[in-house]
């Protein structure tokens, strides 16, 4: 239990963002009004510490309008109230403007730290302006991206035995907890909004720039399977991945407690098949699939096992909106023994069965099964969809798949996509892999 008084007069530091979700939506339309942010779908903006993006943070040039220093100033200075510091301090050049802005509304002082102490000068310390020992300090700067150039400023003020905090308006998410680590800094980060969040204004809310080129998605047959793996570890893949055109199928993460809007926030980056493989009666499955309209997936699944009355009340939920119903027929990990033991019969007879029940009775608009029974379900049911889980390039591990087949195999005997996981994820580059298999293993032309 916690102590009240603690909690009332001694707070944690803030967690989460320090603006509000519409508050966050304005900064992305300041952000873009300005003419701050640079965009480019082909994301070959080059960052400074290496690497290419597709938006580029450029804060530094709000210097072109009063009006931007006003706007970001407005933005920055509740953030420092709540905090109660002393005063700031900025880090040259990219928010060293906005500091006097910023002092006027907090009517708090400010300093500025130098990259390094100026020699030969009268004033040739590292730090401008004063600073006690006994102050609360906050640095601002405008963007977090692996940490390294905070570590100058914290150690500056740590040497003085200050222990600062660090309010930044993005953080870019690329790994400035391990670098902090890694350099002994400890350093609270308070953020206005994260890339994520400014990615999704920029593709959903704003039309800036384009999920992917359509004709990407078109020939890209593959569905990237994202179990297993937090949200911090699957972003930066998935960012990467979004000119790719892949699907990308979520299971394990629909249940994360901290992502309320997984499945429009994984939407940002490609189509989503939403694998919750529903089996339950048709009330219940009706008022999931329900729960998913206000971002309709590209495709959800259900067991068609659970009877056509329940395949139609998915398809019900999901009536006037682009999303498929897909019918579950045996789990691909099943074997012919598995499946007489469950079903009563061997794979290919069950498969076949089940498949009737989710089309014939359930009205569904295709099929999760395994490349081995693909072509049979193909003739039987021309023009659905045949999702085809578990394909592997040749020679590849099986895993914990029983019915494995290539990805040219199935889709040669049927499949429309392939679902693979590893392959692409565990990759080096996961990009590189995935064009490889396209042009290579597929013949596809990119």
């Amino acid at each position: 239990m916690k102590d009240i008084a603690s909690v009332l007069f001694s707070p944690s530091f803030p967690t989460g963002h320090f603006l509000d979700p519409s508050e966050q939506e304005q900064l992305v339309a300041g952000l873009a009004y300005y003419g701050l942010l640079k965009l480019s779908n082909a994301r070959d903006l080059p960052l400074k510490k290496g690497g290419f993006t597709d938006i580029y943070i450029n804060i530094r040039d709000s210097r072109n309008h009063w009006e931007a220093v006003a706007f970001l100033a407005d933005l920055y200075a509740p953030a420092m109230k709540r905090l109660r510091v002393d005063c700031f301090a900025d880090i040259p050049q990219a928010v060293s403007h906005l500091a006097g802005s910023i002092a006027e509304r907090t009517r708090l002082r400010m300093i500025t730290i130098r990259e390094q102490a100026k020699e030969g000068r009268a004033t040739k310390g590292l730090i401008i302006g004063n600073v006690k020992p006994s102050d609360r300090v906050a640095i601002f700067d405008d963007v977090i991206t692996d940490g390294g150039s905070k570590a100058a400023p914290y150690f500056a003020l740590s040497a003085m035995g200050i222990m600062p905090y660090l309010i930044v308006m993005v953080d870019r998410q690329q790994g400035w907890q391990q670098k902090f680590a890694q350099l002994g800094i400890n350093m609270p980060v308070w953020s206005a909004t994260d890339l994520h969040t400014v990615r999704r204004h920029v593709i959903d809310t704003f039309g800036l720039m384009q999920r992917c080129d359509h004709e990407m998605e078109e020939k890209n047959p593959f569905i990237v399977s994202l179990d297993g793996k937090p949200w911090e570890e699957i972003l930066p893949i998935i960012d990467v991945l979004r000119p790719s055109g892949s699907i990308f199928k979520i299971n394990d993460l629909l249940h994360d407690q901290n992502r309320t809007h997984i499945v429009r926030d994984v939407g940002v980056y490609g189509k989503v098949m939403v694998d919750f493989k529903g089996h339950d009666i048709p009330e219940t499955v009706y008022n999931s699939c329900m729960r998913y309209r206000e971002h309709p997936p590209w495709a959800v699944t259900v067991h068609a096992s659970g009877n056509g009355e329940m395949v139609r009340a998915a398809m019900k939920a999901f009536m006037g909106t682009p999303t498929k119903v897909l019918a579950v027929t045996a789990l691909t990990s099943l074997s012919d023994n598995d499946c007489k033991t469950i079903y009563g019969h061997k794979r290919p007879r069950t498969v076949k069965h089940l498949a009737s029940i989710a089309s014939e009775d359930g009205g569904c608009h295709g099929f999760v099964c395994s490349g081995k029974e693909v072509s049979a379900l193909h003739s039987i049911f021309p023009g659905r969809t045949f999702v085809v889980p578990g394909t592997r390039s040749p020679g590849a591990e099986a895993h914990d798949q029983k019915n494995v087949v290539t990805h040219a195999e199935a889709l040669k005997n049927g499949a429309t996509h392939l679902v693979a996981g590893r392959q692409f994820l565990r990759a080096p580059d996961p990009v590189a892999e995935l064009k490889r298999v396209m042009t290579e293993e597929l013949g596809i032309a990119l």
